[in-house]
């Protein structure tokens, strides 16, 4: 793997930080990049927001982790899927 050590300028809603910058290298150039990328938060950042609608809101971690993983893996409606453990 190639690090190229760059980094942003600093971030005005970061408090003046800087933050890695994802560098790739390959044949094919830019063409051949696919950025997909997934960045989500904590269980209890989840949690804590699901807390706001309620103690039956969908919007925690154990309700929204099936979309997590549908739209990682593409799966199908079928529950089994959307709850295995290949997360």
């Amino acid at each position: 793997m190639l690090n190229f050590n760059f980094t942003s300028v600093p971030q005005a809603g970061l408090n003046g930080r800087t933050v890695d910058v994802i560098v790739a290298k390959m044949l094919g150039g830019s063409s051949g990049h696919n950025g997909f990328q997934v960045h989500r938060g904590q269980k209890d950042d989840y949690d804590r927001w699901g807390s706001y609608f309620g103690p039956r809101s969908q919007w925690s971690w154990d309700g929204l982790l099936p979309y997590f993983k549908k739209v990682c893996y593409q799966t199908s409606d079928r529950a089994a899927q959307a709850l295995s453990p290949r997360l």
